[in-house]
C-alpha cells in the first residue's frame, strides 16, 4: 500500500510507523530468521557478548572477519588454496 506521508499529521505517522514495524517483525518471523541476523546485532540473548575469533586477510589486512555469519571470499579461497584456518587468525 502506498501513502503520500507528506499529507499525513504526527499521529497518522507513528500508527503508519508501528503498523510498519509490526509487519517486519511478522514477516521476519516466518522466515525463521531472528532481527538481529539482519540487523548484524550479535549479542546473545541476554546481551551478553559473545567472544569472537578475528581472521584477517594475508592479502590486504584491513579486511577482517570475526568468525560469525558468513564467510568471507577472501577467506573461502584461501582455505579452498589450502591455507590452513589456524593461519588466519589475527
Amino acid at each position: 500500500m502506498r501513502y503520500n506521508v507528506k499529507n499525513l499529521s504526527d499521529g497518522e505517522l507513528v500508527k503508519l510507523r508501528d503498523a510498519a514495524i509490526s509487519e517486519y517483525n511478522e514477516r521476519v518471523s516466518h522466515i525463521n530468521m531472528r532481527r538481529a541476523t539482519l540487523t548484524g546485532h550479535i549479542n546473545g540473548v541476554n546481551g551478553s557478548h559473545v567472544s569472537s575469533r578475528l581472521f584477517r586477510n594475508p592479502t590486504d589486512p584491513s579486511q577482517t572477519w570475526t568468525g560469525r555469519g558468513r564467510r568471507p571470499f577472501w577467506y573461502v579461497k584461501a582455505v579452498k588454496n589450502g591455507t590452513k584456518p589456524e593461519a588466519l587468525r589475527a
